[in-house]
């Protein structure tokens, strides 16, 4: 099945997103048809997003048991206090993937990279664990 806006789907199906509802709830990455319409700088990108959001042609995008299997070393930053995404279902996920390694911090919330500070944490975790050996 296409993906079809998804994310736009159930945002319309559920009256605690309208705009009026309080506390008004956050959609954090999701994308929207919209912003392709109305961002300058996603426009030039709207008629691929539309190709995408039909496209018949993927497979499982998440197989279970091959992210369990997975021997690609993944190492993440949990954000304990996340505005968007609960922790817990973060470090659930992050256990049901092989090879994955959770850094729990409520330091930044949920500013991605936080400048350097996140990816250096990040980086060296997996340079001590040896995650890097066949890069350096």
């Amino acid at each position: 099945m296409p993906i079809r806006w998804a994310a736009a789907e159930e945002k319309a199906h559920r009256a605690e997103f309208d705009t009026l509802a309080r506390p008004l709830m956050f959609t954090g990455e999701a994308m929207f048809p919209w912003m392709f319409e109305q961002m300058p700088e996603l426009k030039p990108f709207k008629p691929a997003m539309d190709l995408l959001m039909e496209d018949t042609s993927w497979d499982k995008i998440y197989d279970p048991q091959r992210l369990a299997c997975n021997e690609v070393p993944l190492q993440a930053a949990v954000y304990f206090d996340d505005m968007y995404v609960d922790s817990g279902l973060q470090l659930d996920t992050l256990s049901r993937i092989g090879n994955s390694h959770a850094w729990v911090t409520n330091e930044f919330e949920h500013d991605g990279l936080h400048g350097s500070a996140v990816f250096k944490h990040l980086f060296d975790e997996a340079l001590n664990r040896g995650d890097l050996r066949r890069i350096f």
